[in-house]
């Protein structure tokens, strides 16, 4: 299971592959949008951000999110943060082109 951070404002993408990451616990807000993606929830998640009912904005209610993605491979959790960052850049430029990073727990 991997952890990975969007932010609007100050674009880029962090992951974390850490569970216990204090980053993780730091960085989340009392009313933190989070997603969670399994194998069962993957077309659903993906179809609302096609759709783009994940909105972004330079507001604090909408300015960042959580992907908690658990999937069978971290080859497959990586590649749906890829794959958020390209349908979610198609609306919000700065997120296209905005860098991702492995923080923790890498291996």
């Amino acid at each position: 299971m991997i952890h990975a951070y969007i932010n609007y404002p100050n674009p880029h993408l962090t992951i974390h592959c850490d569970a216990g990451c204090q980053s993780i616990r730091v960085s989340q807000k009392s009313d933190q949008r989070q997603f969670a993606i399994s194998e069962d929830s993957l077309a659903t998640v993906l179809s609302d951000f096609i759709r783009g009912d994940v909105p972004f904005a330079a507001t604090a209610a909408v300015n960042d999110l959580w992907l908690r993605i658990d999937l069978r491979t971290r080859e497959q959790e990586v590649g749906v943060v890829n794959v958020i960052q390209a349908l979610l850049g198609k609306r919000y430029v700065p997120l296209r082109d905005a860098p991702v990073s492995i923080r923790c727990g890498n291996s």
